[in-house]
């Protein structure tokens, strides 16, 4: 707390020692507060920017600027208004006020860089065109270049490290948090502009009320595209072995419907299921058991930490389809279904160390699998946002049926069947009455898991079978899950404060019953001990959750305190438990922006997590394991630590953040594991387990307009400190994580773009054991991308990809890995067609091997990958 509280004292020290101030209000002619004026610093007889501000809703700025500064001048702009221009001499501190005086002609935007970049309040708005080259096809690819924006593997957007909370579409919420689908086939040369919306509350009515630090992106449309149908698709056929890639996705955005429609296939590896991933997960979605889980699972090969295409054998269809009508100004209706189906094949070598205190254990596999699943997604949801109401109720339904079978070379075949259901309602309101706000929230669910893992044959006779050989061991496990949070709210501002209080109710009712059986001579019978659950688990929750939050001007703090009284009951077949708590969870969290470029913020918090996971019965999560988590009342306490300093230059295109985050939680449960040859048995007993978690992070991003160049570089180091009981023997692990990536991209001239990607992390692992320390051999990973695209007369581009992986085996001999990728396409302009031919592995690397530990398990896998393949493809829009 000490250091964190220097380094505040150190950064604003810094912040106020280097910077001159000018402050004031801008007022019209007529008196009136004039907001979102756009005020701009520059050296005089310069066009360079030295800094910027905007003008509150009070008609007050601030402006900051480094205080070497020659003579100045000072530009205000304003929708509505003249033009003002003010020279200045370099003062410490000046306190200026400005009228402004209407004009006949309405004035633009504030246009920064030849229109590329505009600055309108909070909104950025880029070009499309100043950031796409010839071979871009959707969105996604612009969206990439776009400063300050990060796109993960898993496409979510990040603006500034935080993901966006909002993805629109000439301002409707299509897509909720399913936004890839727009992303991935939105066609580059239907949009006009992309627009970063900066501390976006996406409710209306919350607006100046509740702070937000995330952004949205805005995707506006040219005239064109607002008034025709936007389509996509392309048609791909390939060999060694035969492959093929399909799709076809129609779009519409008129101004009351909107609609995506897609549907596609292919057997290449490309993983369509990531159109269909939720970027942003609600506290409720997570509480009620909403997102899928595995409560019994296969023991497979670890997945390489490479391009997916390159190890992924599938076959894999998906369809989707996503209104929204406006049904007036003031309500829209979202229809949005999807159906997917997938068929996997894999194969793979793994080599497990399982080091004890005095023993080391060995478990060689060769894995041959294959797995399907299809999903059934379907949601409805009816919205109203406005300055006076807010109403969003959003009925979903999600159906899952995967099965699995993993062969084993000892002989062992495993088989699991996991599907999941799920249905919610979740419906949001808030109205303004004589401003007090007033909101009612209400979510809602329903789970089943009923899975089933097999074992053939059957294993570990001397323990579950009075050392008789048998044919099959099975376990079967359902849960189900009735969730609903409840609760009203009130929020009220009274000058530079804001309330707001939450009171609500959490009940969960959950239902689990799992049976191990085994199968001898054709016959199922149980097997003998404690091996059978029919528990009825039911938690229930009231709390109260208060915040106030002081803003003025560029400081802002918030407080807030969550009381909850929470009730848990196990009732099993021969016995009932209960237990009651009360918690008290405060919270504090102070922003500061000393000036338009810098802030800086620190918060802290408590939270308590009272869950109720137990079963007196042993289970067999998969054919190595058997947990029994006889423990009531599972606990844990968590604090909460982060600080974070942040420059943001719109202008300039730079962005940089340092953030520190330190928690430390403590359960009561601690899990202890005996190792039997393969089998562990993991059983939970009630000891105090602390686990500490320390993270700093680094990262700046600059994009050079004229250059067309973007530099990205992270730094980040992470330790986290645990417990383990192995072998009646207790283990503190350290693990430590140091990663370096970096991003170049870039654009030489009109013909030429490159693309440079690095990151290597390391890994060091070290336990103490009775009073001795011991070491695990670092892993250390390397990964680099680099691509280069030629563009030739006539429309003709060429594609080189090359990639090269890098780990280090336990010998100390390095693994080196080398993948590209080669593609010659020729491009029609009317009607807009592509015609590409692509090699992918060129170097036909057929294996990969990866290292990792888990604590102080050391796994090596070998996974088979795709050879050499050749595919050819026509891909059109219009």
């Amino acid at each position: 707390m000490r250091t964190i509280l220097f380094i505040v004292f150190i950064f604003c020290s810094f912040v106020s020692y280097s910077q001159s101030i000018i402050k004031g209000k801008i007022k019209s002619g007529q008196n009136d507060f004039v907001e979102n004026a756009n005020i701009i610093l520059f050296k005089n007889n310069s066009d360079e920017v030295i800094s910027y501000s905007i003008s509150n809703e009070k008609g007050d700025f601030l402006i900051s600027y480094p205080s070497s500064a020659d003579s100045l001048r000072l530009e205000i702009n304003c929708i509505g208004f003249a033009k003002l221009t003010k020279f200045l001499s370099n003062k410490p501190n000046q306190i200026i006020n400005f009228s402004l005086q209407t004009a006949v002609n309405i004035l633009p935007d504030v246009v920064v860089r030849q229109k590329s970049i505009q600055l309108n309040g909070d909104t950025i708005s880029y070009n499309a065109k100043s950031f796409s080259d010839k071979s871009d096809r959707v969105i996604l690819d612009v969206i990439k270049k776009i400063p300050g924006i990060k796109v993960t593997e898993y496409g979510q957007i990040l603006f500034n490290n935080k993901p966006i909370n909002k993805f629109y579409i000439e301002g409707k919420d299509l897509l909720e948090d399913r936004y890839n689908i727009a992303s991935n086939n939105l066609p580059v040369d239907a949009v006009d502009q992309v627009q970063l919306l900066q501390n976006h509350q996406p409710i209306k009515l919350l607006k100046g009320l509740e702070q937000s630090d995330r952004a949205a992106i805005n995707i506006k449309l040219n005239k064109d595209s607002k008034l025709h149908l936007l389509g996509n698709g392309h048609l791909g056929l390939g060999f060694s072995p035969f492959s093929t890639d399909n799709g076809l996705t129609l779009l519409k955005f008129k101004k009351n419907v909107q609609f995506i429609n897609s549907l596609k296939y292919n057997n290449i590896g490309i993983n369509l299921d990531q159109e269909l991933n939720e970027q942003n997960y609600s506290v409720s979605l997570s509480e009620s058991g909403s997102i899928k889980q595995d409560l019994v699972h296969l023991v497979k090969a670890s997945t390489p930490p490479i391009n997916q295409s390159r190890f992924w054998f599938n076959n894999n269809l998906l369809g989707s389809s996503n209104y929204l009508f406006g049904l007036s100004k003031l309500l829209d209706l979202k229809v949005n279904l999807a159906y997917e189906n997938d068929r996997l094949t894999d194969t793979a070598n793994s080599v497990t160390k399982i080091y004890l205190p005095e023993d080391t254990i060995i478990i060689n596999e060769n894995h041959i699998g294959l797995s399907s699943y299809s999903k059934i997604l379907a949601g409805l949801t009816v919205q109203a946002n406005t300055n006076k109401v807010y109403l969003k109720n959003s009925l979903k339904f999600q159906r899952v049926y995967s099965k699995a079978e993993d062969l084993i070379s000892s002989g062992i075949n495993q088989k699991l069947i996991n599907p999941f259901i799920n249905l919610i309602n979740d419906l949001n309101s808030i109205i303004n009455l004589e401003n007090n706000l007033i909101g009612i929230t209400s979510f809602t669910s329903f789970t089943n898991l009923p899975q089933n893992l097999s074992i053939t044959p059957g294993p570990y006779e001397d323990i579950l079978n009075s050392d008789r050989i048998y044919d099959k061991l099975f376990q079967t496990i359902q849960r189900r899950s009735f969730y609903t949070n409840n609760f009203g709210s009130f929020t009220k501002k009274l000058g530079i404060f804001s309330f707001a209080n939450k009171f609500g109710i959490t009940f969960l009712s959950q239902a689990l019953e799992n049976n191990l059986g085994l199968e001898e001579n054709g016959e199922f019978n149980p097997v003998i001990g404690n091996f059978k659950n029919l528990i009825q688990r039911n938690r229930l929750k009231f709390y109260n959750d208060a915040n106030l939050n002081l803003s003025h001007g560029r400081f802002n703090f918030s407080t807030g305190m969550k009381i909850s009284s929470n009730t848990l009951i196990n009732s099993n077949i021969d016995k009932k438990q209960k237990d009651n708590r009360w918690y008290l969870n405060p919270n504090i969290s102070i922003l500061y922006k000393p000036s338009t470029f810098w802030e800086t913020n620190i918060n802290l918090s408590t939270s308590n997590n009272f869950d109720n996971e137990y079963n007196a019965s042993y289970i067999l999560m998969d054919y190595r394991s058997l947990i029994n988590n006889n423990v009531p009342l599972q606990e844990t306490i968590t604090k909460n630590l982060s600080y974070h300093i942040g420059y943001k230059n719109i202008i300039n295109a730079v962005y940089s953040n340092l953030t520190v985050d330190y928690s430390k939680s403590v359960t009561n449960v601690l899990m202890s594991t005996i190792f039997d040859g393969v089998l562990n048995t993991k059983v939970a007993i009630a000891q105090n387990n602390p686990t500490n978690d320390l993270t700093f992070s680094w990262n700046i991003n600059k994009y050079y307009l004229g250059l067309k160049t973007s530099f990205d570089l992270s730094l980040a180091y992470n330790v986290i400190k645990m417990n383990q009981l192995q072998q009646n023997v207790l283990a503190g692990f350290t693990s430590k994580t140091y990663s370096l990536g970096t991003n170049l991209t870039s654009k030489v001239g009109e013909n030429i773009t490159l693309k440079y990607i690095l990151d290597l992390m390391v890994n060091k692992n070290s336990s103490k054991i009775l009073e001795q320390d011991f070491d695990f051999t670092p892993i250390k990973l390397l990964k680099q991308d680099f691509n280069f695209k030629y563009f030739l007369e006539k429309d003709f581009q060429t594609n080189l990809s090359i990639e090269h992986y890098y780990n280090n085996a336990k010998t100390g001999k390095g693994l080196t890995y080398f993948f590209a990728d080669y593609s010659f396409q020729k491009s029609i302009s009317k009607p807009k067609l592509d015609f590409s031919a692509t090699i992918s592995n060129i170097f036909n690397t057929k294996t990969y091997s990866s290292y990792s530990y888990l604590n102080n398990i050391f796994i090596n896998s070998d996974y088979t990958l795709r050879g050499r393949m050749f595919m050819f493809k026509v891909s059109f829009q219009f």
